[in-house]
């Protein structure tokens, strides 16, 4: 389902289809607001980041730097700042008007990135930032082992030095102290992971030389790899595959994506419970529509549609097989039930003579 659906549906139940008391814009901006409050409360949306285990670039400065590239086509963006490129201008960059402790990043593309070594610059991938839309982090691993996770204060009473170490073997990760969604890898990674060699700059994958993937056909797009986890969503093609050798994977809750170019990723059933909270959103607004007692109604129908997803996803997790036999047990004794002692002995209280 699209966000022009939802809309259309919201006026219709507010019988308001031709837009005269609520504008379409108004009631998307609500659509769009109890999309992110169902998935932010009910944590449905599970996804995978990979903070790439290579040389760090960065091509940005500011964040509305970032935001203009994200909404250019084709253009690229590293996941890093670039404030200063050498560990001798952190000073300069610190003491500066707006300064800042990232870095340092001495490139700007994935290409300055493989000439690092040449020039005896070190290569260690200390943080990572993670999606705008994460809710969650449930699970860090770096080359399939899973990071302990730390406060930055217990990390500097286990090493008062961990942000300046060299590269080695992550075994924690902190979160509390770089800035909002950024992670810290200690100690850091040595950005060594091994990459598949990129023929041209843009488009899709459409050979791969991994002797282990299975071909079917003979002509179109690659659409999926058998093992593999499709990051971002179910749907699009593919245009990178991340080695799970020496590689930092984050297994993350999140929001949807932007209703502006993309579908709904959850069930229409649920799209109504969004629905409800647009309609709330509209009839507590002070003008015309108005109707407070109205609004509570759907308020409270919203918050039943959370509680009820979040049981259903509760019950999917009660119905993981954790043992052999089933899911749990039951209170019904099976068959004679455990043994007893005969009853001229009283009941079984559990004590000892």
């Amino acid at each position: 389902m699209r966000a022009y659906d939802a809309v259309t549906s919201t006026q219709r139940r507010l019988d308001d289809e031709d837009g005269t008391v609520w504008a379409y814009d108004e009631i998307l901006l609500y659509v769009k607001d109890g999309y992110n409050q169902l998935c932010r409360r009910t944590k449905c949306l599970f996804d995978m980041h990979v903070i790439e285990n290579v040389p760090q670039v960065g091509n940005w400065g500011t964040d509305l730097e970032r935001y203009m590239a994200e909404q250019t086509p084709g253009m690229g963006l590293t996941d890093n700042r670039m404030h200063f490129t050498g560990e001798h201008e952190r000073g300069a960059s610190v003491g500066g008007l707006g300064g800042s402790t990232e870095g340092p990043t001495p490139g700007t593309s994935p290409l300055d990135g493989e000439h690092y070594e040449d020039f005896d610059i070190p290569v260690k991938v200390a943080t990572g930032r993670l999606p705008d839309e994460t809710v969650e982090v449930l699970r860090v691993t770096w080359d399939e082992l899973a990071l302990e996770p730390e406060q930055s204060a217990s990390m500097r009473r286990m090493d008062i030095h961990y942000e300046t170490r060299e590269g080695g073997d992550p075994r924690h990760f902190v979160m509390d102290k770089d800035g909002l969604l950024t992670l810290r890898l200690v100690p850091p990674a040595r950005g060594d992971a091994d990459y598949a060699t990129v023929d041209g700059s843009w488009g899709t994958m459409t050979y791969t030389d991994d002797s282990t993937v299975t071909v079917a056909g003979s002509w179109g797009i690659l659409r999926e790899v058998e093992g593999t986890f499709t990051a971002g969503g179910p749907h699009v093609t593919p245009t990178r595959q991340h080695p799970a050798a020496k590689n930092v994977v984050v297994e993350l809750l999140r929001l949807g994506r932007s209703l502006d170019a993309h579908a709904f990723e959850i069930s229409d059933a649920s799209v109504k419970v969004a629905e409800f909270w647009a309609i709330h959103r509209a009839l507590k607004r002070v003008g015309p529509g108005q109707d407070i007692k109205l609004a509570q109604h759907y308020l409270a129908r919203f918050e039943m549609g959370v509680g009820r997803m979040s049981n259903r996803l509760k019950k999917v997790y009660e119905e993981k097989t954790l043992k052999m036999g089933g899911s749990g047990e039951t209170d019904e004794p099976f068959g004679l039930g455990p043994p007893q002692l005969p009853f001229p002995y009283g009941p079984d209280t559990g004590g000892s003579r």
